[in-house]
């Protein structure tokens, strides 16, 4: 009974973390840090289609990509010319990368 307290009740919202790597046992990422561009390995399980998010040190969404991946090694190379120099994060499937930009 929170009344007699002068408490208000509250509950914590639904919330995901994602752990944030250098490099992962899934993705790769080089060079890192990057001056003109990179390129990001990973595994796939299946072939689908999967997005590739990049997202700035505060969370504004830089783009988004949808790409098909294969079954086993995958690759994708892009620039790093258009974004200001600072730390970004790559969202590949279930893995979040780290990404400096010089």
């Amino acid at each position: 009974n929170t009344k007699d307290l002068g408490l208000v009740p509250w509950s914590l919202p639904d919330m995901t973390i994602l752990g944030v790597s250098e490099n992962s046992d899934k993705v790769n990422l080089f060079p890192n840090p990057s001056k003109d561009w990179v390129v990001v390995e990973w595994e796939g399980q299946e072939n689908e289609e999967i997005q590739l998010h990049l997202v700035d040190i505060v969370g504004n969404s830089c783009w988004l990509k949808k790409v098909n991946q294969q079954v086993g090694l995958n690759q994708f190379k892009f620039s790093t010319e258009p974004l200001a120099p600072g730390m970004y994060f790559l969202g590949v499937q279930d893995r979040t990368i780290k990404l400096i930009v010089e």
